[in-house]
């Protein structure tokens, strides 16, 4: 039997309900290291010692560890979409293939953009965090003529940076009842339905929400800068599920706390993610956050699980064109 070796399987599968490993064992030798994150070269080569098949999260493998790696690895599964933590040249150098898994969370991530859209519409956190917290905010909550905002969507634009993309499209699918107008950025053209293709321009000047769904690469890092966000209205909010290197965050927070623009929703940060302790975004007050969540649901994990298994089982059977190849 083929062997295989989760690196981190601890990124994976950390909340009850356990996870069902058993789509990866019933075709591999399985062995789950709970975390070799921050561990140096030689741990993850000494780990990875005579198995075909490495299985990692977010794990960074860079040029020398890979060109340390046992001769018999050939796959790396990146569980999950973004593979920016790989160095794809390296594995190619070494004949090794790297997958990832682009489609196993899309309804779940596309929740927590409509879940933010709906929090700012009515400032429900803003409320909950006022009232818990402070007198002042308790006083506020007894009074007539309440000051936060509080919208309805219909009519509203809803602005997705990359959006044609699976993500883009449930989020498109998910905003249409709502009655919201769904423009997106697509360089090649094609758009999905209920999507209007626009500039970037356009896009930023004219959204009420502006979502970005782009992954992460050479292009798009930093892409989100004081520029950008000084063209959105004053009155608009930005969301951020794809990866924190896409934003200049110090700049957003300063765009945020000088009212530039009214608020907005991470559910990525950094780098570093999770932020340091005593980082500045933590006291932005129009600022909100979760911890890299979007992925997460049990359900979602346990697709990506199996998705994995899938993709282990058809590159030894069919070979690199029956998965989703990277490199």
């Amino acid at each position: 039997m083929r062997r295989a070796v989760c690196l981190n399987v601890g990124k994976l599968d950390y909340k009850l309900p356990a996870l069902s490993w058993e789509p990866i064992s019933k075709i591999c030798s399985l062995t789950k290291h709970s975390s070799t994150d921050g561990a140096d070269s030689a741990a993850i080569v000494e780990r990875s010692s005579g198995a075909e098949v490495l299985i990692i999260k977010e794990m960074t493998l860079d040029a020398a560890t890979i060109a340390s790696l046992d001769s018999s690895v050939s796959l790396i599964c990146e569980a999950g979409t973004g593979y920016n933590n790989i160095d794809l040249v390296a594995a190619r150098e070494r004949n090794i293939a790297v997958c990832n898994i682009p489609d196993y969370s899309s309804e779940a991530v596309a929740t927590v953009v409509m879940t933010a859209i709906l929090n700012f519409s009515g400032s429900i956190l803003q409320n909950v965090v006022e009232t818990k917290t402070s007198i002042e905010g308790r006083e506020k909550f007894r009074m007539e003529g309440y000051q936060r905002p509080l919208f309805e969507l219909r009519g509203k634009r809803l602005g997705l940076i990359g959006g044609n993309g699976t993500i883009g499209k449930k989020v498109t699918a998910m905003a249409a009842p709502f009655g919201l107008d769904v423009v997106v950025t697509s360089r090649s053209g094609n758009v999905g339905p209920g999507q209007t293709n626009v500039s970037m321009e356009e896009l930023l000047k004219t959204s009420d929400f502006v979502s970005f769904h782009a992954p992460l690469n050479e292009a798009t890092r930093g892409m989100m800068g004081r520029e950008q966000f000084e063209l959105m209205k004053e009155s608009a909010y930005f969301i951020n599920t794809a990866r924190g290197g896409v934003v200049k965050q110090a700049e957003l927070i300063n765009c945020l706390q000088s009212n530039k623009i009214a608020g907005a929703f991470l559910d990525v940060q950094g780098p570093p993610e999770p932020p340091e302790i005593d980082d500045p975004i933590y006291d932005c007050p129009n600022l909100f956050m979760s911890p890299h969540i979007g992925w997460q649901r049990t359900e979602s994990r346990q697709r990506l699980i199996n998705m994995v298994a899938d993709n282990i089982e058809k590159f030894f059977d069919e070979g690199c064109d029956s998965i989703n190849v990277v490199n």
